[in-house]
């Protein structure tokens, strides 16, 4: 499955710029232990953010790829929540590559 998302980020605090916009496309594997609703996912993929600059922090960069592991849960045949931790760096493509580390909340509506 391609999961593509448009992603808010906000910074906590006064940090400048506090908030950026994120496209992404990232092709999911997605695991269903037994005959339940929860499963295991995770993927590599494209993301472009709107600035290269978030949170006192430079990323040198717009294009980012993106790793991702998580889990989630199934709530309607439509619907599904889940909790992921996510990096996302330039590969080295240009210096500094600090990279970012988030955790995320997902709401994802299939289509």
């Amino acid at each position: 499955t391609v999961e593509l998302g448009v992603s808010y980020w906000r910074a906590r605090g006064e940090r400048e710029p506090c908030c950026v916009w994120q496209l992404s496309a990232v092709p999911l594997l997605r695991w269903w232990p037994g005959s339940g609703r929860w499963f295991v996912e995770g993927g590599i993929g494209a993301t472009l953010f709107s600035h290269t600059y978030f949170a006192d922090r430079a990323i040198s960069t717009a294009f980012q790829f993106g790793d991702m592991v998580g889990v989630g849960w199934q709530l309607t045949p439509d619907l599904r929540v889940g909790l992921r931790l996510a990096h996302f760096s330039n590969a080295d493509i240009k210096r500094p590559n600090p990279g970012l580390n988030v955790v995320q909340l997902s709401l994802t509506h299939l289509y």
